[in-house]
């Protein structure tokens, strides 16, 4: 069996995993639905990590200058580790800050058969950098059943991010819809997105958002984007302090598909007046 065939068969694999988990979730979930958690009121503060994982691969046939074929196998992993903290101040304003490290691994075989000899050449890479991001969350006290939210996200290395949008709030659907806008000043890059999403507060400890976005680059430099995203968040504790965010994530870009996890875990101190 070729190295492409087992990728691909892996790859299938794992998703089909996922979506048994996913699956089996929502049903143990919507078995035992009822009112929304409770929303606390005063002060919090939060803090915890996270882990991205988006893994990548191809295969292709290619042909040299001297018209000699050869197969191409590209292998890639990308993995983002973050702290994470927050500070609510109250009902409308919460901080959040990030400092993360990103590390992508590549690994590359070059595979070509002349007669009887095969040569096989692999190439290896690791590209590391630090990252830190600030956001400020301000929202609105909730209108009837619509609760607008406006954000500020400021990222080193540099990009800013402006975000507005709303919540329509229902017992056990949330519907949410918003706007971002991005930019880059050092590259010069600006980019629009939009995003919708549908959230269901299963119970007091589960709940599930599924969400797309698709991203628009003011510039003819970058394709635009689009993903999907499937999440679910459990909760524990008698005042739901501890938190276990799992997000499966589809992005597609410039006509190459990725697909990757991440998981996200938090403690909150709600002892805050």
């Amino acid at each position: 069996m070729r190295w492409g065939e087992i990728c691909i068969i892996g790859k299938y694999l794992l998703r089909v995993h996922v979506l048994v988990f996913y699956a089996t979730l929502f049903f143990l979930a919507v078995g035992t639905v009822h009112a929304q958690a409770p929303e606390h009121t005063q002060g919090w503060t939060k803090y915890g990590f996270g882990l991205t994982f988006i893994p990548q691969g191809e295969e292709r046939q290619l042909s040299d200058q001297a018209g000699q074929t050869y197969r191409l196998i590209q292998s890639a992993q990308l993995v983002d580790l973050s702290l994470q903290g927050s500070y609510r101040f109250n009902r409308r304003a919460t901080l959040h800050l990030e400092l993360g490290t990103n590390h992508h691994l590549r690994q590359t075989w070059v595979k070509q058969t002349t007669g009887s000899l095969t040569k096989v050449r692999l190439e290896s890479a690791h590209q590391s950098s630090w990252w830190s991001s600030g956001r400020l969350v301000v929202q609105q006290e909730k209108t009837g059943r619509i609760r607008p939210q406006w954000s500020l996200t400021v990222r080193y290395p540099w990009v800013v991010k402006v975000h507005a949008g709303f919540s329509l709030i229902g017992d056990p659907v949330v519907l949410t819809g918003a706007l971002h806008y991005e930019m880059l000043p050092v590259e010069g890059l600006q980019s629009v997105s939009v995003q919708c999403g549908v959230g269901l507060v299963a119970n007091e400890s589960v709940s599930l958002i599924l969400s797309a976005q698709h991203s628009l680059p003011l510039q003819a430099v970058r394709p635009p984007g689009s993903m999907v995203s499937l999440g679910v968040t459990y909760y524990g504790g008698k005042l739901n302090e501890r938190e276990l965010s799992v997000q499966n994530v589809l992005e597609a870009v410039g006509g190459q598909v990725y697909t990757g996890m991440r998981t996200q875990v938090y403690v909150k101190n709600m002892d805050l007046p």
